[in-house]
């Protein structure tokens, strides 16, 4: 390896370089890549690949369009394995300024504006939508000399699409890496959301760095579809691609013509994609069940040297349907991109506020220290992957007489600042359910809020499309969702004319039954119910988290202090009076002031700015 290195350092080096490698299995995803570039950026940089195991046939057409290869050897006793093989092609790559690009993927549209990113900044990068708690091994922490507590609150980076300028503090930060990789226990995965390559690199540039700049993780690495959202420039088909797509890619290596968009592979397979959506975690189960490997989670390793057909690993998880027209809002500019903002659009239902069927929506979640990781994380993750631009508004509760945790504070506002259009407000001290539900409404731009609590689950992204058929199918009247005030829709005219939540009570509890009650008694109807799939509740595993130094009633959450108040100072017992959800009919004896009187005069006069 040494020998290698050192003859490449007496060679002049480019200035730019797009560098890939393959095994015989990405042999044709390898061409089609190619062909890619060469329809959708004419001019790009010159193309190397390193070759980890391909096959005779597609070596042969790399000669035939004359494309640099150059074979990585045996650098340590396990260079195939654990995706070593990248960190040390990263290394090896004979250009000021470089650009790797996975084998499995296909290039979109001109990349000009990352190649500026790399020399502006020193690198690109883009994240996953997963923190380095899941992705990266405590022996990686060591490795890379940080303590396992550096982990949290931290994006892993993408090593499907990264760049480097290569000299002073990136230069060393790649030979760093891959001394720590030499270890194999270093970059090895314990458990199999360990992400190898990614786990190091991550941890190295947020050491190095402290701040990492993250470019647009759909428009530079989408892999729902090519068309997953507008101005998309690369797509992660992972050997998705279509025969027919595949073909024509290969054969314009060396040929030039018009631009090429590929087929989504769902869309020309809807009844597959549904099946698999429905059945696919019964059928997998099933097949372990048969291999007699039921409780076996594989591990990747990095290198598959045999080709299989689509039909048998194609078809990935996470690509689902996207469709319909989109267009920009708001001129939001993605870093290094130049893309218009996008609006928030599954299938036919639009949450724009632009076109039939649509509603401007936004999203409410309220969360504290103790579900971080384990419930907000996975949560907003889920949402970003199935919709990017929806606003999400996120109300952090502190504790009662306790100070915030810094710490805490620290890890939800940067993995907050990593989503985009998610806007936190942080409590300091413990307060009630309602006055964070009030200050969501308040923050949020639009008519509609989608309120969600932290211990719940989206499943699927057709979750969206029922949610806006819902919301129509209402006549835009609020509703909670599967009889659960854990999810719910908030009209805005509605709570105007209603008054907000009651933020009298201090705790938690007791404010749906408020609601209800005052819901039933000035519209004459009780709120409705809608009945939604994929969406997960997990109250009855979150039911022992109770509020610190917080009087709760016995054996629940809820605080003692808003059952007092609702029965002994709000409401009376009144055989004349409403049920509502209550144990018997009460009436009103202190509806108390009005709330925010202000909010409906800023929204009839806001246009008038």
């Amino acid at each position: 390896m040494k020998k290698h290195m050192d003859k490449q350092e007496n060679v002049e080096k480019p200035e730019r370089m797009i560098i890939t490698a393959a095994s015989a299995a990405f042999g044709p995803s390898l061409l089609a890549l190619l062909g890619s570039l060469r329809l959708n950026w004419p001019d790009h940089p010159p193309v190397r690949v390193y070759d980890i195991g391909l096959d005779a046939h597609t070596l042969s057409e790399l000669k035939r369009h004359r494309v640099d290869v150059v074979p990585v050897p045996p650098f340590c006793s396990h260079w195939r394995k654990h995706f070593t093989w990248k960190i040390w092609c990263w290394n090896d790559a004979p250009a000021l300024e470089i650009l790797w690009m996975d084998a499995g993927v296909v290039v979109l549209q001109p990349l000009g504006e990352v190649f500026e990113a790399i020399s502006q900044l020193g690198y690109f990068t883009v994240p996953t939508f997963h923190l380095l708690t899941e992705n990266a091994s405590v022996q990686a922490c060591r490795g890379c000399g940080v303590d396992p507590s550096f982990r949290k609150g931290k994006l892993t980076l993408a090593g499907t699409v990264i760049g480097f300028k290569k000299e002073g503090l990136m230069d060393d930060l790649l030979k760093e890496a891959l001394s720590i990789a030499l270890v194999e226990e270093n970059i090895a995965s314990v458990e199999h959301t360990h992400r190898h390559d990614q786990m190091i690199i991550s941890l190295l540039l947020y050491k190095r760095l402290g701040r990492v700049v993250m470019s647009d993780g759909i428009v530079y690495c989408g892999w729902m579809s090519p068309r997953q959202t507008p101005g998309q420039k690369v797509w992660v088909h992972r050997r998705a691609l279509m025969d027919k797509d595949q073909s024509y890619l290969a054969a314009r290596i060396s040929s030039p013509g018009d631009p090429f968009m590929p087929g989504d592979p769902v869309a020309d397979r809807p009844v597959r994609a549904l099946w698999k959506k429905t059945f696919g975690p019964s059928e997998r189960f099933i097949r372990r069940t048969i291999r007699g490997d039921r409780d076996k989670v594989e591990i990747y390793d990095g290198v598959r040297d045999v080709y299989e057909s689509k039909k048998k690993f194609g078809r990935k998880k996470r690509i689902e349907k996207t469709s319909g027209e989109a267009g920009p809002v708001g001129g939001r500019k993605h870093l290094a991109t130049g893309a218009e903002g996008r609006i928030s659009e599954i299938g036919k239902y639009r949450f724009d506020g632009g076109a039939e069927n649509s509603y401007p929506l936004s999203i409410g979640i309220t969360t504290f220290q103790h579900r971080f990781e384990p419930y907000f994380v996975p949560l907003l993750n889920r949402i970003r992957e199935y919709d990017q631009d929806v606003e999400i508004i996120v109300a952090v509760n502190g504790e009662h007489n306790v100070e915030f945790d810094e710490e805490y504070r620290s890890s939800i506002l940067t993995f907050i600042a990593q989503q985009p259009n998610v806007f936190p407000i942080l409590f300091p001290r413990f307060r009630g359910l309602s006055k964070l539900w009030n200050t969501i409404i308040i923050h949020s731009s639009h008519d509609y809020i989608l309120m969600l609590n932290d211990d719940i689950m989206i499943e699927n992204p057709g979750f969206f499309r029922e949610l806006a058929s819902t919301i129509a199918k209402s006549k835009g009247q609020s509703f909670v969702i599967n009889r659960s005030w854990s999810h719910f829709v908030i009209s805005r005219t509605e709570i105007d004319e209603l008054g907000y939540f009651d933020e009298r009570l201090l705790g938690i509890g007791e404010e749906d039954g408020d609601m209800i009650w005052r819901y039933l008694k000035a519209y004459g109807r009780p709120l409705k119910s809608f009945r939604l799939p994929w969406i997960s509740n997990y109250a009855d595993k979150t039911e022992n988290d109770r509020p610190v130094n917080i009087h709760c009633r016995p054996g629940m959450k809820y605080s003692q202090f808003n059952r007092d108040f609702m029965f002994g100072e709000k409401y009376e017992k009144n055989s004349a009076g409403l049920k509502g959800m209550f144990d018997e009919p009460v009436s009103l004896k202190d509806a108390g002031k009005d709330q925010y009187p202000y909010e409906k005069f800023f929204r009839r006069r806001r246009d008038e700015l």
